[in-house]
């Protein structure tokens, strides 16, 4: 529990519009322009140590303003904790690649732009 708490209040000083917590699992939404500084962040800061990425999800959300949001599952081997960020996208919106981040990434931002149209 003293971990989760260090790791609440380190998110504090990241631009994250939105923090809360799912059966243990933090969920953060962030801006688009600032994923890839988050990203880095959360890998190669040592209290973080989020150096697998689990997953990239799109969701298409037909009828809201902004139609699209990416997921980004990341896990923390060290210290056994799971994260999700969140961006939202509208139609017309790309989002930059995080393959200098993650080389991982690359099968599931083409299965996005496959599903979706999104420009990564």
């Amino acid at each position: 529990m003293q971990l989760s708490n260090k790791f609440l209040n380190l998110t504090n000083y990241l631009p994250i519009l939105l923090k809360f917590s799912y059966f243990k699992e933090q969920i953060l939404i962030i801006n688009k322009s600032v994923l890839l500084f988050v990203l880095q962040n959360f890998k190669l800061n040592s209290l973080f140590q989020f150096n697998s990425l689990v997953c990239i999800s799109g969701v298409d959300l037909l009828g809201l303003k902004y139609r699209f949001c990416v997921v980004y599952e990341l896990l923390s081997f060290c210290f056994n904790l799971r994260i999700r960020l969140k961006v939202f996208l509208n139609e017309f919106s790309t989002l930059c690649s995080i393959s200098d981040i993650f080389v991982n990434c690359v099968w599931w931002e083409r299965e996005i732009w496959d599903l979706f149209g999104l420009f990564f």
